[in-house]
């Protein structure tokens, strides 16, 4: 009897729920603990806690099969996108008081946006 392996194309949408649920655990713990420097304008652990608790949110959508797989994408996509663009949106400031948080917000939003486009250009067109 042999094993089946399933393609890669099957295996990405669980990577990419996978890797929401753990990012969003990561920021929103990050808010918590972190060190963002001075406080100015927006509350910058603020920003985390939600887009956090969005990617785990949309994670365990992901999970439940509740959304389609393109709209999961798009807004995963977004997600990232604003996490690359909040600290300078957001002004987080730039010195070494800020630098981690800012450094968790590329780090997570590269990772998140890099999936969800992986995700969508190795989707099957839809017939």
């Amino acid at each position: 009897m042999t094993r089946r392996v399933p393609e890669a194309a099957t295996q990405v949408p669980g990577l990419v729920s996978g890797v929401l649920l753990v990012l969003g655990a990561w920021l929103v713990v990050f808010s918590v603990t972190g060190v963002y420097g001075a406080d100015r304008g927006f509350d910058a652990p603020w920003n985390d806690r939600v887009a956090g608790l969005l990617a785990i949110a949309l994670g365990v959508v992901r999970v439940a099969r509740r959304v389609r797989l393109r709209t999961a994408s798009g807004i995963a996509l977004g997600l990232g996108l604003w996490l690359l663009v909040s600290p300078f949106v957001l002004n987080y400031g730039f010195g070494a008081d800020t630098a981690m948080a800012i450094l968790v917000d590329v780090a997570a939003g590269t990772s998140i946006a890099a999936l969800a486009l992986v995700e969508t250009l190795n989707a099957k067109p839809s017939v």
